[in-house]
C-alpha cells in the first residue's frame, strides 16, 4: 500500500488531481467573472435604450436623455454583446461541469480517506488474530497412496500433478495427516 499507507496515497492522489485541474478552475472563475460583467453590461445596456440609468447615490434608477451618439454606440455594443452571449454562457456551463465533476472526484477521494482512517483496523487485527489462535491453519498434511499404487503422472506440471490426485480419491485412495 505504500511507504505511509493507503490514506497518504489518496491524499496524494486528491493534491494531484487539484494541481492537474488548477486551469479548469481558473477558466471557470473567468468565464464566471466574463458572465456576470457581460449580464451586467447587456442590462444596462438595456436600460440605455428604454431612457434609463442608474443613479448611485439615491440608489435608484432615473429618467436620462442621451445623444444619438450615445444611443448609437450602445447599440453596436448591445449587438455585439447580445450575439456573443451564448457563446459565453456555454463555455461558463461547460467549465461550470467540469469543475464540477473535479470537485466530485475530489470530494470522494477525501471521503475514502476519512473512511480509511474511521474503519477499525485494530479491532479487525484483533479478531483476525484471535480466530487464527483458536484455529490455526493446518500443516503437515501427507498424501499417502493405499491400495493400488497409483500410476505416474506423465506431465509435471500443477493441473496434471493437481488432476492425478483428484483422480486418485476418485479411486479410493486416501489422504492421511502426519499431525
Amino acid at each position: 500500500s505504500g511507504l505511509s499507507g493507503i490514506t497518504t496515497l489518496i491524499s496524494v492522489m486528491a493534491d494531484l488531481v487539484v494541481l492537474g485541474s488548477t486551469h479548469l478552475h481558473l477558466l471557470h472563475w473567468v468565464f464566471a467573472k466574463i458572465f456576470a460583467v457581460q449580464g451586467l453590461v447587456l442590462r444596462n445596456l438595456g436600460s440605455l435604450f428604454r431612457g434609463k440609468k442608474l443613479n448611485p447615490l439615491r440608489k435608484r434608477v432615473d429618467s436620462a436623455e442621451f445623444q444619438l451618439e450615445q444611443l448609437l454606440l450602445g447599440t453596436i455594443w448591445f449587438t455585439v454583446l447580445i450575439f456573443l452571449w451564448p457563446t459565453v454562457a456555454m463555455y461558463y456551463v461547460f467549465f461550470s461541469i467540469l469543475n464540477f465533476l473535479v470537485l466530485i472526484v475530489q470530494e470522494s477521494l477525501h471521503l475514502s480517506v476519512l473512511a480509511f482512517n474511521a474503519f477499525p483496523v485494530l479491532l479487525l487485527g484483533s479478531f483476525v488474530w484471535q480466530h487464527f489462535q483458536q484455529h490455526p491453519i493446518p500443516d503437515g498434511v501427507v498424501f499417502e497412496f493405499s491400495g493400488s499404487t497409483p500410476p505416474a503422472p506423465a506431465d509435471t506440471s500443477r493441473l496434471a500433478l493437481c488432476w492425478s490426485v483428484l483422480i486418485g480419491k476418485l479411486r479410493g485412495w486416501r489422504v492421511a495427516s502426519t499431525a
